[in-house]
């Protein structure tokens, strides 16, 4: 979750006077960070788009865990589409963070469906971890049942991960509002007027750590735990095995060793952000309160946004399936671009022969002029005979 709720129980007196030093930004470092932020948003975009490409083109890679790899893609591509343009537009206008540009209907929108599209997008990509490690131990623990984990399943479980995120993340809907302060409109968490606070905002907070946080990566370390396990002890087994066991044993260790960077990867870029929404959201009213240091606030979010450009990475690293089909996708665009070319080159040079061969079949040449003037003259010569003659007939 990002720094919108953070603001959820100030008011416009306290906006920016909470008890914590305020720290002025100088314009090193908003160069810094709009240069780390349009970087991570090449990188993201380009990346993510690449694996669709990749999945999508190539049919021998529409099953297995390539699936839930689209749909984390998928999912990863609303950082640079909802989330990275907001925040370069806030850093170069030297924006506050919860500070709105649109009012009205069209502001009330965006700040409803920018915050929920911005969190929802992490759950989505939280639960596509879960079914991959369940994957995963399906194919380590029973590799001849499989076969059963069938195409329509799978589509059925990344709807549903879908549909359990939005529902989740529905409150969004209602709790992020526009408040005015100071003639300046703000998009901020708020459960009143129907529900008191902060008591509610507390209680939906901890929902959320658990839901979101405590129990799926519960459920990935009890996975990856028992999938090692297996792997352990089915390496003795292996030593006698043929070569085809082999290579799909190490073709399972290398999707293996790939899932469980993503999952590090993915912890690591969203503690620090999750660590400070808990103490932001218990901690601020106290007579301890948490004052958050702006070099944390800012890397904790760059973190989170940084997760959708690393993913790419991981994907080409680990599996040689995607660097191989990457090579192909990319012979194919090319060559298809080459070909285009080549066609239009041959079609003008085809077109300008032709257009030459009849101007030149119009064109009469010198000896073809002298030639018929001669037929001409000699067909003259022969009728003016024939007159002579019909008339020294007649005559005699």
């Amino acid at each position: 979750m990002f720094d919108n709720y953070s603001t959820s129980n100030q008011t416009g007196d306290d906006m920016g006077n909470d008890g914590c030093t305020q720290h002025v930004t100088t314009k090193a470092e908003n160069v810094g960070k709009l240069s780390a932020y349009v970087i991570v948003f090449a990188i993201s975009l380009f990346g993510n788009i690449l694996i669709l490409n990749v999945i999508c083109k190539s049919k021998n890679m529409h099953r297995n865990t390539n699936l839930l790899i689209l749909n984390m893609a998928i999912s990863d591509l609303v950082i640079p589409v909802f989330v990275i343009p907001r925040r370069v537009i806030q850093i170069a206008l030297e924006l506050p963070s919860a500070k709105w540009i649109l009012s009205g209907v069209t502001g009330e929108i965006t700040c409803k469906l920018q915050t929920f599209m911005q969190d929802f997008s992490g759950l989505v990509s939280t639960l596509t971890l879960v079914l991959i490690s369940l994957e995963r131990l399906v194919a380590v623990a029973f590799p001849l049942r499989a076969k059963m984990v069938t195409y329509r399943l799978r589509v059925n479980m990344i709807i549903l991960s879908w549909v359990v995120s939005a529902a989740i993340h529905a409150p969004y809907f209602y709790i992020f509002k526009l408040f005015e302060f100071n003639s300046e409109v703000y998009c901020i968490a708020s459960w009143e007027p129907a529900f008191e606070e902060p008591s509610t905002g507390k209680f939906y907070i901890t929902f959320l750590c658990i839901s979101v946080i405590l129990i799926p990566f519960s459920l990935l370390a009890g996975i990856y735990t028992v999938i090692v396990s297996i792997l352990i002890r089915q390496r003795n087994h292996l030593r006698d095995a043929v070569r085809g066991g082999i290579i799909r044993d190490k073709m399972n260790r290398n999707v293996l060793k790939m899932a469980v960077t993503i999952v590090v990867i993915f912890a690591i870029c969203w503690a620090p952000l999750n660590i400070n929404l808990l103490l932001l959201t218990f901690f601020r009213k106290s007579q301890n309160a948490w004052c958050t240091p702006p070099a944390f606030a800012f890397t904790a979010e760059f973190l989170v946004i940084a997760n959708a450009a690393i993913n790419p990475f991981v994907y080409f690293g680990f599996v040689e399936n995607y660097r191989r089909n990457l090579k192909r996708v990319l012979t194919k665009s090319i060559l298809s671009t080459n070909v285009r070319k080549t066609g239009k080159r041959l079609s003008v040079r085809r077109e300008t022969f032709e257009l030459t061969s009849i101007t030149c079949d119009r064109v009469p040449s010198s000896e073809n002029v002298v030639s018929g003037i001669r037929m001409i003259s000699s067909k003259r010569l022969d009728s003016t005979r024939r007159r002579s003659e019909v008339t020294m007939a007649e005559n005699l």
